[in-house]
């Protein structure tokens, strides 16, 4: 199992989402990114994930 990042809103009662901590386009860790909007920012290429769809949501 390799290594996860847990991210979130701060205050209770948001949910909270567990992302592999490796952008699945060049296997960088995640958890040097941002939330932006609720949606993890990969601080390398931009890419964002979105924790309700389970998926990126924009691609740069």
């Amino acid at each position: 199992m390799g290594r996860h990042q847990r991210w979130g809103d701060v205050a209770p009662p948001a949910p909270v989402s567990v992302f592999a901590d490796q952008c699945p386009h060049r296997h960088l860790p995640l958890s040097a990114g941002t939330v932006v909007e609720g949606r993890l920012r990969s601080a390398y290429h931009g890419w964002e994930f979105d924790p309700a769809r389970q998926a990126s949501t924009v691609q740069p």
